[in-house]
């Protein structure tokens, strides 16, 4: 388990709440009332790991990462986990839009 960080509030960490507490209670386990946010929230980012290496870029980042595959195994930053997810979404995208030209000039255009 990791060590326990000493907890304390930046301008950025507000920022965090305020866009976690605007993404819904599941971010929460449900809870609906602030302090209980409050308390989670603070709890998280006490036991988050510190210091992890990108597997893409070898930078050192704070946080759980992202799984950085089909690029690469292991874990990425949020900046690369970016790269990946645009990948992944291009990838798709160029796929269903071959298909659908392959159907269309076969006369389908139902994938």
């Amino acid at each position: 388990m990791p060590k326990k960080q000493k907890f304390e509030w930046t301008d950025e960490l507000v920022m965090e709440f305020a866009r976690a507490n605007t993404e819904g209670s599941y971010r929460f386990n449900g809870e609906s009332k602030i302090s209980k946010k409050l308390e989670i929230f603070k709890n998280q980012k006490e036991h988050q790991p510190k210091g992890q290496i990108c597997c893409m870029c070898d930078n050192k980042f704070d946080g759980y990462g992202n799984n950085a595959e089909p690029l690469k195994a292991g874990i990425c930053c949020d900046c690369c986990n970016t790269e990946v997810i645009m990948a992944r979404v291009m990838g798709t995208l160029k796929t269903i839009t071959d298909d659908y030209e392959k159907n269309k000039s076969n006369g389908k255009t139902n994938i």
